[in-house]
């Protein structure tokens, strides 16, 4: 029974660590289009948005792990 519960805690990290991972391509993606943008004003605030909600997902996956 021991061994099932350490097979679950590691399966769970593993899934944390991958939807991190996506988290933080989506957000180089998204820096990258904001990036390539014609208009400066719009690139900085874009910019900005990305980096802001890539902040956000490394918070929301650091309350996740604390438990």
């Amino acid at each position: 029974m021991n061994n099932w519960f350490g097979n679950k805690r590691i399966r769970y990290k593993k899934n944390i660590v991958k939807a991190q991972e996506e988290a933080n391509m989506y957000a180089a993606k998204a820096a990258a289009t904001a990036a390539s943008s014609s208009s400066s004003t719009s690139n900085s605030a874009a910019a900005a948005a990305a980096e802001d909600d890539q902040v956000r997902a490394g918070a929301n996956f650091t309350k996740l792990t604390q438990h």
